[in-house]
């Protein structure tokens, strides 16, 4: 009799026990869910980038890559001036530069050629060649151009077997008081390099030419001195590029 009075007194402790020890545990889970909600500041709603937002038609149109056609009047008028006062100016002075080897009339490069505008880039279509012009607030110049046809042929390997042509219609010496008037930076001849594209492409006679390029772990690399072009065996530009 002794020993299950004692019994029962042990379950019912037991049972005390567990009913302190869950109600300690409870109160300790509603203590840690009942910290406050964490505010998250809200993101902000004014632009994070410091540049201006376009203000005219002008600019709205070609920094979606709007055609002149697609230009309001007042859009064509700012074009205007930007074209007359600032990229022409540029042109003529490249022109003179390399006069004999551009691929079209340079009067040619008109408003109604110009195709689009994408980060100051003013792309020009004469026929088939596009010609870029990079104007922004430190520089105004010409920066690109290409042929399409000749492009294809730079991209073609040679399948006729014949031998290939591998002189060069220009010279160092020629080359270099050209890139000096485009750029109005001091080379010397040691900074240019000529190679046949007879030896890689289906243009024979041809030249790729590089001033003031440097590499860096096999790749060029992007200064504001260097410049290249390739030339057919005519002395016309085929690529340009600065």
């Amino acid at each position: 009799m002794k020993k299950s009075v004692f019994f029962i007194l042990l379950v019912g402790l037991s049972l005390v026990a567990l009913i302190l020890m869950i109600g300690f545990k409870s109160k300790q889970i509603v203590k840690i869910n009942s910290r406050p909600p964490v505010t998250r500041a809200a993101p902000p709603t004014t632009p994070l980038s410091p540049l201006p937002l376009p203000t005219t038609n002008l600019e709205v149109a070609l920094l979606n890559n709007r055609p002149a056609n697609k230009l309001t009047p007042e859009g064509k008028a700012e074009l205007k001036r930007v074209f007359d006062e600032i990229l022409k100016p540029a042109i003529d002075k490249w022109a003179d530069a390399y006069k004999g080897h551009i691929p079209f009339n340079i009067p040619d490069v008109t408003l109604e050629k110009f195709y689009a505008m994408s980060g100051g880039c003013y792309t020009f279509m004469i026929g088939s060649t596009t010609f870029v012009v990079l104007h922004n607030q430190k520089y105004t110049k010409v920066f690109y151009l290409m042929t399409k046809q000749r492009a294809h042929d730079l991209n073609s390997i040679p399948t006729d077997g014949k031998p290939r042509d591998l002189s060069v219609p220009i010279t160092r010496e020629e080359v270099l008081p050209m890139a000096e008037a485009d750029t109005g930076l001091h080379y010397e001849l040691k900074d240019i390099v000529i190679k046949p594209t007879g030896a890689y492409c289906t243009i024979d006679g041809g030249a790729d030419v590089e001033v003031g390029i440097k590499y860096e772990n096999g790749m060029e690399l992007a200064r504001l001195d260097n410049l290249s072009f390739t030339i057919g065996k005519d002395g016309k530009f085929i690529t340009y590029q600065h």
